[in-house]
């Protein structure tokens, strides 16, 4: 496969969203705000009582809503129920009927938008507004690194305002290179399109509360240790109540 120092990676941004109006219009002003452009969202709603998909549409323009594809699960209160009680006996849990069945429509969300490299990023967390042009450089410099993680500015909402934190935490690791699984948060990696397209590596459909980690276990078993790519990514909301900022 030919990589070009100059092509212009499309980007595709996996956005999941639950109940969280407020940081959902966060990370879509991010997205807005990237420098590189070329970029498509994958909606998912999943299953919230404040839908998603208006907040979007009220958001973004006409031209702007042409780059988002839109996915819900529709999942009951009962199922949501059911999650909570996975959570909690999550290590002694065969129950497959409770938790986020999320990974079919993220096999659908990849498989239905064009794009070069993709990204999770959750409803209260944010872009850096250099991440995607950094990324498209650091990928094309870089052909054969299939899949990589970058750094976190923490910033608990209650206390601080997003725009005023500059300081990266390296409460995610910033060493090279690394097992990803259990150890990087959702939004810090990223992976080039051809690990489905080329080498057949999907998400397992089966049920996984972590659909992450798992997602990037399978990236390690099949490319070996993440890369680090040195890149501050994401403004990571944190409960300074729970976590030490």
């Amino acid at each position: 496969m030919k990589f070009s120092l100059n092509k212009n990676n499309k980007f595709l941004i996996v956005l999941m969203y639950y109940n969280r109006p407020e940081g959902l219009i966060r990370a879509l002003e991010s997205i807005r705000n990237q420098a590189h452009k070329n970029w498509h969202i994958a909606f998912i709603d999943d299953g919230s009582d404040i839908e998603g998909k208006n907040i979007v549409k009220d958001f973004f323009t006409e031209e702007e809503l042409e780059k988002v594809t839109f996915y819900n699960t529709n999942d009951t209160r009962e199922i949501k129920k059911g999650r909570s009680q996975a959570y909690k006996h999550l290590r002694g849990s065969d129950d497959r009927h409770s938790g986020m069945w999320l990974n079919p429509i993220f096999n659908r969300s990849v498989r239905e938008n064009e794009h070069d490299v993709a990204m999770f990023l959750c409803d209260d967390d944010l872009l850096q507004e250099f991440y995607l042009y950094n990324l498209n450089k650091f990928y094309n410099e870089n052909p054969d690194t299939d899949y990589s993680y970058s750094l976190v500015i923490l910033f608990d909402e209650k206390h601080h305002n997003w725009k005023d934190m500059t300081e990266v935490k390296n409460r995610f690791f910033c060493i090279e290179p690394i097992h990803p699984f259990f150890r990087l948060d959702t939004s810090q990696v990223s992976w080039r399109s051809s690990a489905y397209l080329r080498d057949n590596v999907w998400f397992d459909e089966e049920f996984h509360f972590y659909f992450d980690a798992y997602w990037y276990k399978r990236l390690f078993e099949k490319y070996g240790p993440c890369r680090f790519n040195k890149i501050v990514g994401q403004y990571k909301n944190f409960d300074k109540d729970c976590f030490h900022l």
